[in-house]
């Protein structure tokens, strides 16, 4: 898809890749300096230290608070597909590690709540098992939670909101707990409310700071954390400039 050819190269790693290219390719002084940023920006995105100021920008929302949980203000648990794999050799077709721990946290809620989990997800490609289908298996299966509605046509956040929101309308349910990584949480809260509910946020899986050398030391990791961060403001001022 267009949208994810120019994820790949505005974004790091490829952004810093074709920006230290380019230093290369002119050299000179300009060049010399291009090259220079292109390490610098990779040593800053990778290293936890500095990488952590812009992660935080997106963990807006705090956990929610234990009152909340023991007197819910909400009437549903809507939780968020985090990518798939297909065609895997041992589950077929599954989800991805975001997918799983958005799920984990849900059935933590439905367990203190004794709310409804709504799973959504679509097939963004249009092959294989929708997301909404694959997580409500893993609540059947796993964690032995039935689910009487799952969404499964969407292919973006946007589409998340608008779809769940023609569903779960209808059945009178407007405000909801919103699960989905803490990073995540504002794009799709900021979705959710545009389509018509009332939003708790319920993020989960925090990144947090770290300490001593490994602070200042490069992660494969953190930038991929630093990856997600620059991939929701982008997102963000998409939705913004084309929806709201």
């Amino acid at each position: 898809m267009l949208n994810d050819l120019v994820d790949y190269l505005i974004l790091p790693p490829g952004g810093l890749i074709l920006l230290g290219l380019l230093g290369l390719l002119i050299w000179g002084r300009i060049g010399r300096v291009l090259v220079a940023l292109a390490i610098l920006a990779a040593w800053a995105l990778s290293a936890p230290v500095s990488a952590i100021h812009l992660i935080d920008r997106l963990q807006y929302y705090p956990v929610l608070s234990e009152s909340e949980l023991e007197t819910p203000s909400a009437q549903a648990i809507v939780v968020l597909g985090g990518g798939r794999k297909l065609n895997t050799p041992d589950y077929g077709d599954t989800l991805l590690e975001w997918g799983i721990l958005r799920l984990r946290y849900a059935a933590l809620l439905h367990r203190e709540t004794g709310l409804p989990v709504v799973p959504v997800g679509g097939a963004v490609d249009g092959e294989g098992t929708p997301e909404g289908i694959l997580m409500r298996r893993v609540l059947e299966r796993e964690y032995g939670i039935s689910t009487a509605l799952a969404e499964s046509d969407s292919r973006s956040t946007y589409e998340n909101a608008v779809n769940t929101w023609r569903l779960l309308s209808k059945q009178g349910i407007t405000r909801i707990y919103l699960v989905t990584h803490a990073m995540h949480m504002k794009r799709a809260a900021e979705a959710f409310q545009q389509a018509g509910f009332e939003v708790v946020p319920a993020p989960t899986d925090y990144v947090g700071p770290s300490s001593g050398l490994y602070a200042w030391t490069p992660h494969a990791r953190t930038l991929y954390h630093s990856y997600l961060a620059l991939h929701e403001l982008l997102g963000r001022w998409w939705y913004t400039l084309r929806y709201y």
